[in-house]
């Protein structure tokens, strides 16, 4: 909006009207970016070669991302698929209210008592990325969670959560899961430390599409192998040979390869495709699974 305003001479006038002519749009059904244009009519402004160059090129984002952020309208997959790349517009019925009547101190407080239970455990730096809250507010939203340490970690929990962790008896056997590089195991804490074992941590792995550290790593680039909470493999869906690319850091044993067909079946068979984020496609996905292949000759040869 900044941008907009500063790059494009956007005013705020010009963001009401258009925000305004899309609720209008919409009252109708949902519609996509495309089925919005007609109906806004003169509103809609093509922002040309100098929107372009600031990532901006029509109003219509403006208006969109506006009323998301209000929660006045929201979005669907076109298709019904989260990991699509095409959505529709609808009207949010039943929102939650985005004004005053929340007291940011409360807002704070309710988000780190959620954070808390999505994800167990988690060090005061790991809720300070997640919520891009400062240390000040950061410590005062917790307040009221009593929470205590893991042991002698930085992690902390509640008091029930510390008390359940200390009565669970971890599994003796493997319990292969092949999981989203976005699960939740990652992306809530965004600290793949906590994830790997000593045999790994110097292990090279896939970052971007190149060979990097994976103890050096905040974010994984493909999807990840776990094994009671730690990351023991990587793996890709090869959408032209329909099947699952996968490298183990360890010996692949019966379990683990009964669990890559499992998940390879229902990927074929159920799903059509894996991505890792909405705008991955079977294109840009070859340079991953080739660096796979070759991470698996090499770690074969050692």
């Amino acid at each position: 909006m900044r941008s907009a305003k500063s790059k494009l001479g956007v005013t705020m006038q010009e963001v009401e009207a258009i925000k305004e002519g899309i609720l209008r749009a919409l009252e109708n059904g949902p519609l996509d970016a495309a089925g919005l244009k007609e109906p806004l009519g003169s509103l809609y402004k093509n922002f040309g070669e100098a929107g372009k160059k600031i990532g901006q090129t029509t109003n219509l984002s403006l208006g969109l991302l506006a009323l998301q952020s209000e929660a006045k309208i929201r979005r669907i997959p076109s298709d019904g698929r989260l990991d699509g790349q095409s959505y529709k517009y609808t009207l949010f019925q039943n929102a939650p209210a985005v004004d005053d009547s929340y007291p940011q101190a409360d807002a704070f407080r309710d988000l780190a008592r959620m954070f808390w239970r999505w994800c167990g455990f988690a060090s005061m730096s790991h809720f300070q990325w997640f919520s891009g809250l400062g240390v000040k507010a950061a410590q005062s939203a917790v307040t009221s969670l009593s929470l205590v340490a893991l042991g002698e970690s930085s992690l902390l929990g509640t008091p029930e959560t510390v008390g359940n962790f200390n009565d669970f008896k971890s599994p003796t056997e493997p319990c292969y899961r092949l999981v989203s590089g976005l699960d939740s195991l990652f992306l809530l804490r965004r600290d793949l430390s906590l994830h790997i074992g000593e045999a790994q941590a110097g292990m090279d792995v896939l970052s971007q599409g190149k060979l990097a550290n994976l103890g050096s790593l905040n974010d994984l680039s493909t999807h990840a192998i776990v094994d009671r909470g730690l990351i023991v493999g990587l793996w890709e869906y090869d959408f032209d040979a329909k099947e699952v690319v996968s490298v183990s850091f360890a010996r692949e044993s019966a379990e683990l390869l009964e669990e890559i067909s499992r998940v390879e079946t229902l990927i074929r068979e159920e799903l059509g495709d894996a991505r890792s984020f909405s705008l991955d496609s079977h294109k840009s996905r070859q340079p991953s699974i080739a660096l796979l292949h070759e991470l698996k000759a090499s770690l074969a040869e050692r």
